[in-house]
C-alpha cells in the first residue's frame, strides 16, 4: 500500500512540475514580446513619424510654391 501511495505521489509531483514549466512558458510567451516592443518600437516609430512629418512639410512647401507660381502668372498680383 505504501508503494502504491509513493507511485501516485511521484506521478502527481511529475505532473505538477510540468504544469509549472508550462505556466512559466505561457507567461514568457506573453511578457517577452511586450518587453521587446517597449524596447524596440519607440525608435522605429520615431523614424516613421519623422519621415511622415518631413513628407507633410514637403507637401506644404510644394503647395506653397505652386500657389506662388500661379500668383506670378496672374497680372497685377505679386
Amino acid at each position: 500500500m505504501t508503494k502504491e501511495i509513493y507511485e501516485v505521489a511521484k506521478k502527481v509531483k511529475h505532473f505538477m512540475f510540468w504544469q509549472r514549466v508550462y505556466g512559466l512558458l505561457r507567461i514568457l510567451i506573453i511578457v517577452v514580446p511586450i518587453i521587446l516592443a517597449i524596447i524596440y518600437l519607440p525608435p522605429i516609430l520615431s523614424g516613421v513619424f519623422k519621415q511622415y512629418s518631413e513628407l507633410m512639410d514637403l507637401n506644404g512647401v510644394k503647395n506653397q510654391l505652386n500657389i506662388d507660381q500661379i500668383k506670378a502668372l496672374i497680372p497685377g498680383t505679386k
